[in-house]
């Protein structure tokens, strides 16, 4: 699972250090700390690829750039060979690294490359500069909140409350939106006043004491002018053939992994198509399966005599 956490405009060890105990749930297989005068941050790592040589945090050739993330780069492979081909060089084989040099030679762009879910913290040393971001469509959490020029962020709420800078107070608006109608976590407000998301496709960035927040996706903007093309013409089999090669590579990408893969299965259409293109891979004998092992396994949540299966 992983998680990240850290605050800006003081220095404080034992603060980050209980925040990674308020999170060792998160990242078991160890913790990861980069310090300074200006700022503390942290990453809890749950190990998945490059497990001896990708603890965080991940620096640039010349350690002027620090990243610490939560989540996986699906691309990482295809990005590491374009990066190396424009004279990057890389100390680890994780996809960690990826997005410190993809940084370095596209900038705030380079978010958008990224085919993954995350949420990342991303350190400019030489300019004293953080750069939070949350991936196209929010599957990662990234809670933040701001005062006297002092920024403070986690992948969970708790370590921002422990800070004690958060006063806590329930956010009624966001409670009865919830109570009432089940809806959260679909605007920046979160049940407590003054905690906010970084939402899906945001950056936001601290330098000087100051914050902006802005878009890196244009994924939106991308999905609503497919739909008005598709709305005014039938779909055709080669949309069927295209849809078909697109979920398959992106399952295909997503069974990566130096630790066993297994599928969550419900029954339900979704879930029984990932298993069967899991199952068809194998059958092909591609490299990614090699996770998988020679026979599927699958975890369903049974719970007798209830529908809710």
């Amino acid at each position: 699972m992983c998680g990240i956490a850290g605050f800006t405009g003081t220095k404080n060890e034992q603060l980050i250090r209980q925040m990674s105990e308020d999170m060792k749930h998160r990242g078991p297989d160890g913790d990861g700390f980069y310090i300074d005068e200006h700022i503390s941050l942290l990453n809890r790592r749950l190990a998945i690829i490059d497990r001896k040589g990708g603890d965080q945090p991940i620096f640039n050739e010349d350690k002027t750039l620090a990243v610490l993330y939560n989540g996986e780069i699906y691309n990482y492979i295809e990005l590491r060979e374009i990066l190396e081909k424009a004279g990057h060089t890389f100390s680890t084989k994780s996809d960690t690294e990826v997005i410190v040099h993809a940084y370095e030679e596209w900038g705030e762009k380079s978010f958008d490359k990224l085919n993954g879910m995350f949420a990342i913290a991303l350190y400019d040393i030489a300019h004293k500069r953080l750069i939070l971001a949350r991936d196209h469509f929010g599957i990662k959490p990234l809670y933040y909140a701001y005062t006297e020029k002092r920024l403070i962020f986690a992948s969970e709420l708790k370590p921002i409350l422990r800070s004690g800078w958060i006063e806590k107070k329930v956010n009624e608006r966001i409670l009865y939106r919830y109570l009432a109608y089940r809806i959260h976590d679909d605007q920046e407000e979160t049940f407590f006043e003054g905690i906010y998301h970084l939402m899906p496709g945001q950056l936001l960035v601290v330098e000087n004491g100051t914050f902006e927040k802005r878009e890196f996706s244009t994924l939106e903007s991308d999905l609503n002018t497919s739909i008005e093309k598709k709305s005014k013409s039938p779909v055709t089999q080669k949309d069927i053939d295209s849809f078909s090669e697109l979920f398959t590579d992106s399952i295909r990408r997503r069974l990566i992994s130096e630790v066993p893969a297994g599928t969550c299965l419900s029954g339900g259409l979704d879930s029984s198509s990932v298993v069967a293109v899991v199952n068809k891979l194998l059958m092909e004998h591609r490299k990614e399966t090699e996770s998988v092992g020679k026979v599927q396994n699958t975890f369903s949540a049974v719970f007798p005599g209830s529908t809710n299966n």
